[in-house]
């Protein structure tokens, strides 16, 4: 059945790289219903490569287009009003799937109500460390889930706010939001799937991105601190 929708937040994009990720997007997941890209920027006119890739798919798709580059986490929030579908999915732009990866995702927020979002097992930063920053750990216990590759339910993400714009252009918006559904008694579960994130090639383009990181740790710190001083993590682990 197809019942998703994802977005894809782009900027700059290696179009090579990109035209990966479509395809293996279109060929790994029959639940795709909607696309939603949004463009911070970028150089390139991707519209017709994608159009092409998706052409007699099925799949609707929506192009959303900034004269200047809003970060993700106001992008994200931004094509959320746009969403159509029960099951939505965020994803980054320089990620390739090599089998399919949605339909175990969706059967997990089906069966458990309480279940917030699903993260891939591997290939992830999924733990935080003393420091607030998240690091790449084997455990079906995550922290939370990045936003490179995240299934969640629309509905949620509406009563929620999704991406607090507080953090600015990327870093540590995922980690709040997982947080936040945390404290509210929600759980995050993980999925073993074959899949790469390729990492930093959207974020590497943005000028001074380690002063937004930095600045987004001490924001994400000053919420989350009680957390962290406990270094056997029973803090996180008991939100």
């Amino acid at each position: 059945m197809k019942e998703l929708s994802v977005i894809v937040v782009t900027h700059n994009i290696d179009i090579v790289m990109f035209n990966k990720m479509l395809n293996s997007l279109r060929d790994y997941t029959p639940e795709l219903e909607q696309l939603i890209v949004f463009d911070n920027v970028s150089k390139t006119d991707f519209n017709s490569m994608v159009d092409s890739i998706f052409k007699n798919s099925g799949v609707r798709i929506g192009y959303i287009k900034n004269d200047i580059n809003i970060g993700y986490g106001r992008a994200c929030n931004e094509a959320l009003r746009f969403v159509q579908h029960e099951f939505l999915a965020t994803l980054n732009d320089d990620i390739e799937f090599f089998s399919p990866w949605a339909g175990r995702m969706i059967d997990i927020l089906k069966t458990d109500p309480m279940v917030a979002q699903v993260t891939p097992k591997h290939g992830v930063c999924n733990i935080l460390n003393e420091h607030g920053d998240g690091v790449k750990v084997e455990t079906d216990s995550p922290d939370y889930a990045e936003g490179s590759c995240c299934m969640t339910r629309t509905s949620l993400m509406r009563e929620f706010g999704f991406y607090d714009e507080v953090y600015e252009f990327a870093y540590h918006e995922d980690a709040d939001l997982s947080l936040r559904l945390r404290k509210a008694g929600y759980k995050i579960r993980n999925v073993e799937m074959k899949w790469i994130h390729y990492g930093g090639i959207t974020a590497s383009k943005i000028k001074d991105i380690g002063k937004y990181q930095t600045k987004n740790r001490q924001i994400f710190k000053s919420r989350w601190n009680h957390l962290f001083g406990n270094k056997d993590r029973r803090a996180i682990c008991g939100i």
